[in-house]
């Protein structure tokens, strides 16, 4: 006898067998057990999830002679026919290659007969949305008010195509991706029944490439059994097969990104291309593997989320300790666009080595995160500061004849309200608002007064030109205003945050005592 293939030989006999999908068995199962069953069905979902299996269960669970709890029983006349597609009273159509109006027109006529065998004459339409317009008018009306006994299964992975003339006449059922952990147990019970030895990382690694569908994930692992026939398949030999990178090389790579090492980076992509190894399952794996540094970097227990050993998990660890999330965020996204870009390239190799020698001159490796949470906290000792405030501190006498007096003693505590520090030049420009100037004003914030010197900041260039055209205004109407003569000075934002910087460092803590004391000026307006 020839072979037959793992996902054929391994299709489920029972509803209990389908995997993944328990809201849809559990509802079909009702149905049958309390003789509720609707005329047209309609399963929707991504390849290999069980809707033609469905299909078919159902087709014999309703048919049984014997059925137990909504379960065929798989020994009756009917069941035995249907499994081995004998069975004249149960017609499965593929509408890919039988789209026409005239193979619809067959299934109307043949509606029509009675059953042969069977209770129920059921036609199970694969890949419906390949239908013609005019296949699909001529369904309509037997759809709608089908004959005795007759009932459609429509099965499609694209039911946004379907009219919705049809899609109001069908119970709706949305078939779910079959997850990884509930794909590898269900693998791991077919291995024991083959008994064939395969390793739980080996399971694992085929469950993640077959993204959903248990049909892929039998066809690679059948690919995998006869590759290694006598052998226990582990993770090497399944990446050996399908042209997969190991950890080791992922981090390779990753490094050389870090480390803007574009020698490596070409060098690592020649041998992916030398070794026929596709460039966009790499792309895939590396945006999966990134995905499981993030994990493990930010979660306290990572091996609940990812299939992993201890081991490597802490070896992972240890090994991105010094790279921060942002860098490995953004290794994500532009990952993310590559493979967009690759879709439409001729030469994919080309592309991808331009876009890799490109991340090794973006500044990418800033913790914009840290700075957020620095920023937040500073913002929260502005709006809820030390009640310590600075003591004994005369003001600062403007007058061109007598010095500047310094204030003499200063807590170590920052001011208990950050917000004076520039009020007085805020008041200066609201008091400038009537002025033909105020447009332009409102879209600045003042800096701070130093020696007399009004510092205003445009958000732009545009800005900060206008005000200086009109600058001679300014300087007339505050000195009329406040009997004191300022020398103003407009700058750009960019420009005050770098003169901010440099004239008081870093260390943020001391800004705002520098700050209060350059800025005690009494401009009250007379």
């Amino acid at each position: 006898m020839s072979y037959t293939a793992l996902y054929r030989k391994l299709r489920p006999k029972l509803f209990s067998d389908i995997q993944g999908q328990y809201h849809i068995v559990k509802t079909l199962q009702n149905q049958i057990i309390n003789n509720h069953i609707n005329h047209a069905y309609l399963f929707c979902g991504t390849h290999g999830t069980g809707k033609t299996s469905s299909a078919k269960l159902f087709a014999k669970a309703i048919n049984c002679l014997h059925f137990e709890n909504g379960e065929p029983c798989n020994k009756c006349e009917p069941c035995i026919q249907i499994s081995n597609g004998s069975s004249l009273d149960v017609v499965e159509i593929d509408a890919a290659s039988n789209n026409g109006v005239e193979n619809i027109r067959d299934i109307v006529n043949e509606a029509k007969y009675p059953t042969i065998l069977c209770n129920f004459k059921v036609y199970i339409i694969d890949e419906v949305h390949m239908l013609s317009t005019g296949a699909f008018n001529a369904l309509l009306k037997t759809l709608e008010e089908p004959p005795k006994n007759v009932i459609f299964i429509l099965a499609t992975t694209d039911p946004q195509k379907i009219p919705t003339t049809i899609l109001s006449r069908c119970q709706r059922f949305d078939f779910k991706r079959i997850t990884v952990n509930i794909m590898v147990d269900t693998l791991k019970s077919y291995m024991k029944l083959e008994n064939k030895l395969v390793d739980d990382e080996a399971l694992f690694y085929i469950a993640t490439l077959s993204d959903g569908s248990m049909r892929d994930a039998l066809s690679l692992l059948d690919q995998c059994l006869s590759l290694y026939f006598d052998e226990t398949i582990t993770l090497n030999n399944v990446r050996e097969l399908v042209g997969g990178i190991d950890n080791h090389s992922l981090d390779s790579f990753i490094f050389a990104l870090h480390n803007n090492d574009s020698n490596s980076i070409i060098s690592f992509i020649n041998d992916i291309v030398i070794n026929s190894k596709d460039i966009t399952q790499f792309i895939n794996e590396c945006i999966s593997y990134l995905r499981d540094i993030t994990i493990i970097k930010s979660i306290a227990n990572p091996s609940n989320t990812i299939n992993m050993s201890l081991e490597n998990i802490n070896s992972i660890k240890k090994a991105y300790s010094n790279i921060n999330d942002a860098f490995i965020i953004n290794l994500v996204k532009e990952f993310s666009k590559i493979l967009n870009d690759l879709k439409y390239s001729n030469n994919k190799k080309i592309l991808f080595e331009i876009y890799c020698i490109n991340l090794c001159t973006l500044e990418v490796k800033v913790d914009y995160n840290s700075i957020i949470k620095r920023l937040d906290s500073l913002e929260v000792n502005v709006k809820n500061p030390p009640t310590t405030i600075i003591k004994n501190v005369p003001s600062i006498n403007v007058d061109n004849n007598k010095p500047i007096t310094k204030k003499t003693t200063v807590t170590k505590s920052v001011p208990s309200d950050i917000t004076k520090v520039f009020s007085e030049a805020k008041t200066i420009i609201n008091k400038l608002s009537n002025i033909p100037l105020k447009e332009s004003l409102l879209q600045c914030k003042p800096g701070f007064i130093n020696e007399n010197v009004l510092h205003i900041v445009a958000p732009c260039s545009t800005t900060k030109i206008i005000i200086d055209e009109r600058l001679d205004d300014l300087l007339s109407l505050l000195e009329k205003t406040y009997k004191k003569s300022f020398d103003v000075v407009t700058i750009t934002d960019e420009e005050y945050n770098k003169l901010h910087n440099d004239f008081y460092g870093a260390d943020d803590t001391h800004i705002y005592t520098k700050l209060q004391n350059d800025i005690n000026m009494d401009i009250t307006p007379i």
